[in-house]
């Protein structure tokens, strides 16, 4: 059993490491523009303070300029030409949150479906029912469903999942979500059904620092009916609210062992600029030296030049290179070309590259992918995009002129104070929320019913990091059909 634990950790950690080299593929699934392209790289690199992980479940791909991707279509190289490989078409609310998504394959010289997707949605965005549907050749059948659950605070409690058993829905998965009264993540707990009933499975409880960031979380499995500790995982943080180490140990039947290390360093904007990590060895050797990740930027900004990945050789006693990325932009600092190196020992050599064109809108409009053969590189897949734009951001959404708005912050770029101004016509329940590059939530600035008005909120960045974030107002008036919703971008400079 220990070694099984060991085992998990050890498996975590290195997926953790090997996201890099799969770089091209998440930003071939985020399949939005430039700055969302990067927004799957700097996810992969970027530890995040694990609070919020859990809390808020909303499926969206709307872009701030407020274009939604409808259509992606991807094609192979067989050698000579481009063959049809897959097609993705996807349908949302006027708000922009997608409700379908249908995967098709080529077969045949023509389009045969394959898996739908179908999302429904409480008022104020946030996921009620996700369906998950096959082909089976003449219509289409059920397959998964998952059920989400909220507080009055908008935090999910309960996330079911169930399996479509020909004619009805069977219990198979469960996670319920506890919360402090500061609203910080208190307790997950896993759960399966067992035919007859739920059973305990693994639950994670977290502890906070004095400035609301995970100190602690603790993995505890059911073992013979009562709860077993499994791993805890310890988090220190520097003088910027960073995270700095991350100090993971397994229990060893009466006590705690480490196994597992990792260091972070920063540059002056935020970005992860170093990632060391270190493996407990054995008791004469100790921790030692495992993983190393090297990060460049483009200067003031947090877009990414080069991430270098290195391993550690424990017969020499000294690092090697494993491979490295590279990402290439124009003079609008758009993403033009990502390239993967890998280490043949002597020097670095060729692997894999992406190419990325943009429509007049600045969405992604096609994404090239080859490989090097030795000598020349060879076409792989590509990929094209359409775009639609939503009609209820900006300045076309239908409800603007019946005198709702949303300004722009002032003063932008800010730091560390700026004003959120923004106006109602008629009574409604507002939420105003900030969000980070990642989409992950800051902040909740309102979050009650006002009435008719003009109002102003003042938003203090003193705790974050430089960067772009997001600030999303939703009114829902019972007075009027539908709700309104708005995202505008603002800048945190220090």
């Amino acid at each position: 059993m220990k070694k099984i634990y060991f085992l998990l950790i050890v498996l975590f950690l290195i997926q953790s490491f090997t996201i890099a080299q799969q770089n091209k593929n998440l930003m071939d699934k985020v399949l939005t523009r430039s700055e969302d392209i990067l927004k799957a790289n700097i996810e992969s690199h970027n530890t995040k303070k694990v609070s919020d992980t859990e809390r808020t479940i909303v499926t969206t791909r709307i872009l701030d300029n407020g274009y939604v991707l409808v259509s992606q279509m991807g094609q192979f190289w067989n050698g000579t030409d481009w063959d049809n490989s897959s097609l993705a078409s996807f349908t949302y609310t006027p708000e922009g949150l997608k409700t379908e998504e249908t995967n098709q394959y080529w077969n045949n010289g023509g389009w045969e479906n394959s898996t739908r997707f179908l999302t429904t949605y409480y008022f104020n965005d946030l996921v009620s029912l996700y369906e998950e549907l096959s082909w089976n050749g003449t219509g289409w059948e059920n397959s998964f469903q998952y059920e989400s659950f909220y507080n009055s605070d908008n935090r999910i409690t309960e996330y079911n999942v169930y399996l479509w058993n020909g004619s009805g829905w069977d219990n198979m998965y469960k996670t319920i979500y506890t919360y402090y009264s500061s609203g910080n993540l208190e307790t997950i707990t896993d759960l399966y059904w067992d035919v007859t009933g739920w059973i305990n499975s693994y639950k994670y409880s977290y502890q906070y620092n004095t400035n609301n960031d995970v100190s602690e979380r603790l993995t505890e499995e059911w073992n013979q009916n009562i709860w077993k500790n499994s791993i805890n995982d310890l988090y220190s943080y520097n003088s910027q609210n960073q995270l700095e180490l991350n100090a993971s140990f397994w229990w060893a039947d009466s006590i705690w062992k480490e196994s597992v290390e990792i260091y972070y360093e920063y540059d002056s904007f935020g970005n992860i600029t170093d990632m060391l990590t270190k493996f407990w060895e054995s008791e004469i050797l100790g921790m030692q030296n495992k993983y190393h990740t090297i990060n460049e930027y483009l200067p003031a900004t947090s877009l990414k030049t080069i991430g270098e990945n290195q391993e550690w050789n424990l017969q020499l006693m000294q690092w090697e290179n494993t491979w490295r990325d590279i990402y290439n932009y124009n003079g609008e600092n758009i993403l033009e070309n990502y390239l993967m190196d890998v280490w043949d020992g002597n020097n670095w050599i060729s692997w894999s590259q992406d190419n990325y064109t943009y429509d007049e809108n600045g969405n992604l409009d096609t994404l090239t992918a080859k490989n090097w053969d030795g000598s020349q590189w060879i076409n792989s897949y590509r990929a094209f995009h359409s775009w639609s734009l939503v009609t209820s951001v900006e300045n076309g959404h239908p409800l603007l002129s019946l005198g709702y708005s949303l300004e722009q912050n002032y003063p932008n770029p800010f730091n560390p104070n700026t004003v959120i101004s923004y106006q109602l016509p008629v009574t409604g329940i507002v939420t105003l929320k900030v969000f980070d590059f990642l989409g992950n939530e800051i902040a909740t600035l309102v979050n009650e019913e006002k009435p008719e008005g003009e109002y102003e909120v003042e938003f203090n960045g003193a705790g974050l990091t430089s960067g772009v974030y997001f600030y999303k107002l939703q009114v829902y008036a019972p007075e009027r059909t539908g709700s309104f919703v708005v995202t505008k971008k603002m800048m945190l400079i220090k």
